[in-house]
C-alpha cells in the first residue's frame, strides 16, 4: 500500500492484510489495554509488523477509538487524523516517541531519585 495509504482504502478493499499481521495471533487484552495502560508490548509486536500501515489505515479509516493499530495508540490516532501526511511517516515519528519515553523509563529505573551516578 503506497505512503497514501488511507486514502486508498475503502471498505471495499479486501482485508487479506490482516493474514500477515503480527498480532493475529496475540492476546487480545495486549493490543486493547485499559485506558492509561501500559502500550509497550503491544507496541513492540507491531514494530516488525509487515502490514503496519494497511492497518494505520483501516484503524484511521474506520475512526478506531481504541487499542494499538499499525503501532499506534488512540491518541497518536486522534492526532494522525487531524495532522494528514504520509502513514510511513506518522509511523516513524510514533516509533521515535516511544523510543525517546522508553529511555527516559529505563534511567528513572536505574536511578529512581534522580541522582548523579
Amino acid at each position: 500500500m503506497t505512503a497514501h495509504a488511507l486514502r486508498d482504502w475503502t471498505p471495499e478493499t479486501p482485508l487479506d492484510w490482516q493474514l500477515l499481521a503480527a498480532c493475529q495471533w496475540t492476546d487480545l487484552d495486549l493490543m486493547f489495554p485499559e485506558q492509561g495502560g501500559d502500550v509497550t508490548a503491544a507496541k513492540r509486536v507491531c514494530r516488525p509488523c509487515p502490514v503496519r500501515e494497511e492497518c494505520l489505515a483501516y484503524a484511521l479509516a474506520n475512526e478506531e477509538q481504541f487499542g494499538v493499530w499499525g503501532g499506534l495508540t488512540a491518541r497518536e490516532m486522534r492526532t494522525a487524523r487531524h495532522r494528514p501526511r504520509p502513514l510511513a511517516d506518522v509511523i516513524a515519528a510514533s516509533d521515535a516517541r516511544h523510543r525517546r519515553n522508553q529511555a527516559r523509563i529505563d534511567a528513572m529505573r536505574k536511578n529512581p531519585k534522580g541522582l548523579a551516578a
